[in-house]
């Protein structure tokens, strides 16, 4: 079973981009500095089951709270249906991008591959 994990960053603050100025002159706003809350968000799908973990959190994540949710997600992949109808031989396999959770694979001697834009594969 293949997982595809995938974090963003997003933000409440939300505000008119929209000025005026005099004709021949470029239009400047000045915007006030960001208000906003920052959410980070965590997700896991797969192609049969489709979402298979998501997860928010206030503020930046860290090291500790990244390696949870990959665990959670790996949890999480083995109690979905599409799991339990593969062979018993068959293993769960995380894709995700060069991130944190690569850099904590990477401390913890775990082996990692990864392709490059033109399909190219290494391991580490």
């Amino acid at each position: 079973m293949i997982v595809y994990q995938d974090e963003t960053n997003f933000n409440l603050y939300l505000s008119r981009s929209e000025g005026w100025s005099r004709i021949g002159e470029r239009a400047v706003v000045q915007l006030p500095p960001s208000q906003g809350k920052n959410f980070h968000i965590q997700g896991g799908v797969s192609a049969f089951t489709g979402l298979v973990l998501l997860r928010t959190h206030k503020g930046s994540i860290t090291k500790l709270e990244n390696a949870r949710f990959i665990a959670d997600l790996f949890v999480a992949a083995q109690r979905t249906l599409e799991y339990q109808e593969l062979a018993p031989s068959n293993k769960v396999v995380i894709v995700m991008g060069p991130g944190l959770a690569s850099a904590l694979f990477k401390e913890n001697g775990c082996s990692l591959m990864w392709t490059t834009p033109a399909g190219v594969a290494h391991k580490n």
